[in-house]
């Protein structure tokens, strides 16, 4: 499929095409995923290389812990690339944030109510991803894709409490 089409049934027939980008894994498809989150990052933020680079760092170490998690649980992810990909092409959705950024201008709500339309659109996206790319359950994918995010609060909040217990001590 070529690169429209591709984005075209990631947004529209989500389930069918990343079970066709997964079966049909080429290099080339990565290429467009980092194509795609450089056109995010260039939308969202200044269209600048540092925000470029900042926003696929972003989004290779977040897909890194949720391969690593996948890993871990020994589900059937095996290849690195495939899976970055995939990841990379469920975030499609967050193209249409500048739009609803500029709406929100005039009218707060819509605003706010499309932004989470679409940041919904792009978690469902990546869940269906991660499911196809693991061959699991939604519920075992959700999972997957949280549990990075649910260590990080923890070990946060592990420092944080800490270093409240040691200043209490200090006084």
């Amino acid at each position: 499929m070529s690169f429209f089409q591709n984005i075209y049934s990631v947004i529209f027939r989500p389930g069918l095409a990343f079970g066709q980008l997964a079966n049909n894994y080429s290099s080339g498809l990565l290429l467009e995923a980092i194509i795609i989150l450089s056109i995010i990052a260039s939308i969202q933020n200044q269209p600048n290389i540092a925000g470029i680079l900042g926003y696929l760092s972003s989004w290779l170490i977040t897909s890194s812990l949720i391969f690593l998690m996948a890993y871990i649980f020994k589900l059937k992810a095996n290849d690195y690339p495939r899976f970055i990909t995939l990841l990379g092409f469920a975030n499609i959705p967050m193209i249409f944030l500048a739009p609803a950024t500029i709406i929100s201008q005039f009218n707060s709500a819509l605003g706010l109510i499309l932004k989470l339309i679409i940041l919904i659109r792009a978690f469902n996206l990546n869940i269906i991803a991660v499911t196809e790319l693991c061959q699991i359950s939604k519920l075992k994918a959700t999972l997957i894709y949280l549990l990075p995010a649910l260590l990080i609060t923890l070990i946060a909040m592990k420092f944080i409490l800490g270093s409240i217990a040691q200043l209490m001590l200090f006084f």
